[in-house]
């Protein structure tokens, strides 16, 4: 009798196919965490699969208890400067938990961006921020007429009346460079519960006899155009940028590409007066016209969308990262506070997570990896809003954005090291 020596063809054909399935599909894996879990302690992550890091730092990082200075950033971030005056000043008011101050920036104030610029010159990127909105684009928005035939002048505290719709508004401050009035948030019927608006054409008097037309094309302008932040290059037109347009019936956030003009309207509606966490991950189209850029923003670890999209290419990609801004104006008071921002030039980043699995991830704080190779990472630990008397899991993110399923259990109350709890 002659034995068959070969094994069966179809069971090599399958177990070939299992393995490159496997393969195609592999995720990090924890097996073991070293170190002092302290604020500032080093911690070495052991196990597999969690691709290679081509520079271990990452591009630029900073945390508001640094300060406002130039070089304010982070040694531990390869980039250690801002490339423009961060326009916030330092706030003791509203403080995220486990920081000691913030950097708040007044939108009603000023046009300009919040922070600081970060430029980067690489086609894959990624941001984590955490931020406290005190006011809601909803309900803060700013309320303007423009206005031509100007006869006498316009000071704050005018009451200012329309001929035909009898709408009256009382005058926050007059902008000569644009003809443009903008309206206190109370007083007039502007503001009423059922508001009786100004219409366009009509002319307007002022308690202090000036005269005008209107010539708001709206008859009266609403908006909040809230740009919660903004990728740019500065050479032209070409941006990205997640907005909201506070007076829309729909005030969910809308993805907005520019130069191409393509986007898409989010599933999310901004969280405010809460502090909560946002990234982006962002990839450039791999050519011009291209719809395989990507351009992820996360809300609280809940993704807005996933689409690809057509990304800015060649001399016109995407540069410069802009912290929100404000275009067209907001009412005063329209304050954002700032605790931290991490940016880096590759997707790969270490979380930590009040939630035990990465799907309900979304207490989430950034770490900062000092060494990285496939099966070992060293990072410097930010406790953040977490405490020694609190449970915090661990998730490392590979080069394409994928996160171990779950998460692994620091532990801060049990021995050190910490062990894997099932």
């Amino acid at each position: 009798m002659i034995k068959n020596y070969f094994p069966d063809i179809h069971a090599l054909i399958s177990i070939t196919f299992l393995l490159i399935a496997n393969s195609a599909v592999a995720t990090p894996s924890i097996q073991s965490v070293t170190g002092n879990i302290t604020e500032g302690g080093t911690i070495t992550i052991s196990g597999s699969d969690f691709t290679t890091k081509t520079n271990a730092q990452p591009w630029f990082w900073w945390k508001a208890d640094f300060g406002t200075a130039s070089n304010s950033p982070s040694n531990l971030g390869r980039k250690t400067s801002w490339d423009s005056t961060v326009n916030g000043s330092i706030s003791t008011s509203t403080v995220a938990p486990g920081s000691t101050q913030s950097i708040g920036f007044d939108h009603g104030v000023s046009s300009a961006a919040a922070l600081g610029k970060v430029t980067f010159n690489s086609n894959r990127a990624y941001m984590f921020r955490e931020t406290n909105e005190d006011f809601d684009y909803t309900q803060d928005y700013l309320t303007s007429t423009q206005i031509s035939n100007l006869s006498g002048s316009i000071n704050s505290g005018d009451t200012i009346t329309g001929a035909t719709s009898g709408a009256t508004g009382v005058v926050a401050s007059y902008y000569a460079g644009g003809n443009r009035i903008y309206y206190s948030a109370t007083g007039g019927t502007i503001n009423s519960g059922t508001p009786t608006n100004f219409i366009q054409n009509e002319t307007l008097t002022s308690s202090n006899g000036a005269s005008m037309t209107n010539a708001e094309y709206f008859g009266t302008f609403r908006t909040f155009n809230f740009k919660t932040t903004r990728w740019w290059n500065l050479a032209n037109t070409s941006s990205i940028h997640v907005s909201a347009q506070g007076a829309n019936p729909n005030p969910t956030f809308k993805l907005t590409v520019e130069n191409p003009n393509n986007g898409f309207t989010s599933n999310l509606q901004q969280l405010p007066y809460v502090w909560k966490s946002e990234e982006v991950e962002f990839a450039s189209s791999s050519s011009s016209g291209a719809q395989n850029g990507q351009w992820n923003f996360y809300q609280n670890g809940v993704l807005a969308n996933g689409n690809s999209i057509i990304t800015p290419t060649g001399a016109n990609a995407i540069t410069t990262i802009y912290q929100s801004q404000v275009s067209n104006g907001a009412q005063a008071g329209s304050i954002v506070y700032y605790d931290s921002l991490y940016i880096d030039d590759s997707w790969h980043r270490v979380v930590t997570c009040g939630e035990s699995t990465w799907a309900e991830c979304k207490e989430r704080e950034i770490q900062i990896p000092t060494a990285w190779d496939n099966n070992s990472i060293d990072i410097q630990l930010n406790l953040g809003k977490f405490n020694s008397n609190q449970t915090m899991f661990l998730y490392v993110v590979d080069e394409n954005g994928i996160a171990n399923i779950n998460g692994f259990n620091l532990c801060q109350n049990c021995p050190s090291p910490p062990q894997i709890i099932n």
